[in-house]
C-alpha cells in the first residue's frame, strides 16, 4: 500500500488553489488510465480532511459522480455541512447525493442537525389521549391513534453522547453506534499519541531523503582511476 500526503496551510489560499488542480489532475489521469472494465486493479482513496479549507475543487460534483465506477473513492471530512454549501453552492446536494455513506460524529450546527434529523426519518408511535369531564355525572374518554415522530429530533442529536456516532449507509437503516476506541487498535503503539518518538517529521524527511544511508553491514568499494 502506498500513500501520498498533501499538506497545506489553511491560511495560504494560493497553495490551496495549486493542490486543487493536483487533485483534479490525479483523479482525471487515473480515470482515463483505466483500460479494463471494473476500474483500477488497486483501489485509490482520497482522504479529504478539512475539506472546507482545501477550497473549491473545479467540477468536483462531476468528478465524484464518475470516479466511483473506476475503483476510486473520496472521503469528505467536514466540521459542518453548511461549509460544503458555502463553497459549492447548488452543487452541494449533488456531492452529498453521490456519497453512499455518512458518518456523524457530533456537533450543533443547525443546518447539519436539521438535514440529519430529516434523513433519519420517522418512527411510528402509539398515542393515547384520556379525557375526564366533571359534572353531575362524571364521564371518561380514551382516544387511541398512531402517529409519526422523528427518529431523533434536532435537540436529541445535539445532546447525543460524545462516545456515540450515527452511521447511514445507502439501502440500510441508519443506526447509532459506539465510537471505536483507538487505544484498542493493534497498531496504536505506532502512533505519536502512544510514544512521542513515533512523530513523523515531514520536513526532516524531505531534507534527508536524497542523502545516502549507510548501515553497519554496508560494503564500500574504493576504486582508484588514473586518467592518461
Amino acid at each position: 500500500m502506498s500513500k501520498v500526503i498533501v499538506g497545506i496551510s489553511g491560511n495560504e489560499k494560493e497553495l490551496s488553489d495549486g493542490s486543487n488542480i493536483q487533485y483534479v489532475a490525479v483523479a482525471r489521469d487515473l480515470s482515463e488510465g483505466v483500460k479494463v472494465a471494473g476500474g483500477l486493479p488497486i483501489h485509490v482513496r482520497f482522504l479529504l480532511d478539512e475539506f472546507a479549507n482545501i477550497g473549491l475543487i473545479p467540477k468536483f460534483e462531476k468528478l465524484i459522480a464518475t470516479i466511483r465506477s473506476r475503483e476510486i473513492s473520496a472521503s469528505i471530512i467536514l466540521q459542518a455541512q453548511s461549509q460544503l454549501k458555502a463553497i459549492y453552492k447548488d452543487h452541494a446536494d449533488t456531492i452529498v447525493g453521490n456519497c453512499d455513506s455518512t458518518l456523524f460524529l457530533g456537533g450543533k450546527e443547525k443546518t447539519t442537525l436539521k438535514e440529519l434529523s430529516e434523513t433519519l426519518g420517522k418512527e411510528t408511535i402509539d398515542l393515547y389521549n384520556t379525557s375526564e369531564t366533571r359534572s353531575n355525572q362524571k364521564s371518561f374518554g380514551l382516544n387511541y391513534q398512531k402517529t409519526g415522530k422523528e427518529l431523533m429530533s434536532q435537540d436529541e442529536i445535539t445532546v447525543m453522547d460524545g462516545g456515540k456516532c450515527i452511521f447511514q449507509l445507502r439501502g440500510v437503516l441508519p443506526f447509532l453506534s459506539d465510537k471505536f476506541d483507538i487505544t484498542k487498535h493493534k497498531n496504536y503503539k505506532l502512533l505519536e499519541d502512544y510514544d512521542k518518538r513515533n512523530f513523523f517529521d515531514i520536513q526532516k524527511y524531505l531534507a534527508t531523503r536524497e542523502k545516502a544511508k549507510l548501515r553497519k553491514n554496508t560494503v564500500i568499494t574504493t576504486m582508484n582511476i588514473q586518467l592518461e
